[in-house]
């Protein structure tokens, strides 16, 4: 997702609940969508993971 919204991911930290990043975007871009597009794809491929396991 980020690539593809030209940002850099600097870091990453997980949570059993959460996770955070760092992300170096251009000022100019809305930061609300990249992070409205990065929270909709982690949850439909958390859900996806999930399924799968459960299933499986």
């Amino acid at each position: 997702m980020c690539t593809e919204r030209d940002a850099l991911v600097e870091a990453i930290e997980t949570m059993s609940d959460r996770g955070n990043l760092l992300v170096v975007y251009e000022p100019q871009n809305a930061i609300h969508r990249l992070t409205k597009q990065i929270k909709v794809r982690s949850s439909r491929l958390s859900r996806e993971s999930l399924r799968k396991s459960s299933h499986g």
